[in-house]
C-alpha cells in the first residue's frame, strides 16, 4: 500500500489546497488505477490519507438540561474580581 499511498499524496499535493474527504477519496481512487493491487483495501487507504492530512469530519452534539437556569446575568453586579499573577480568583 506504500506506493499506492505515495502516488495519492502526489495527486493530493497537486491540488495546491488542504485536501477534503472527497478529493482524497478521488485521490486514492486514481492511486489505485495508476497502480492497481487486488489486496489493497480503498477504505483503508482513504482512513490512512484522511488520518495524514488530519481530515475529520466529526458529528456535533451539544448537552442540554432544560432545568438549569441561566443565573450569569442575574449576579454579575455582585461578583468581585481579583487578579492575582496568572489567577484570577472570585
Amino acid at each position: 500500500m506504500d506506493k499506492q499511498k505515495n502516488i495519492a499524496h502526489i495527486l493530493i499535493d497537486a491540488q495546491g489546497v488542504k485536501p477534503t474527504k472527497e478529493v482524497i477519496r478521488d485521490c486514492a481512487q486514481r492511486a489505485l488505477t495508476i497502480l492497481p493491487d487486488s489486496s489493497i483495501d480503498l477504505d483503508g487507504l482513504i482512513e490512512q490519507l484522511e488520518a495524514d492530512y488530519q481530515v475529520f469530519r466529526l458529528e456535533a452534539t451539544s448537552l442540554t438540561n432544560n432545568e438549569i437556569k441561566p443565573w450569569l446575568k442575574d449576579k454579575k453586579g455582585e461578583i468581585k474580581w481579583s487578579c492575582g499573577g496568572d489567577t484570577l480568583i472570585t
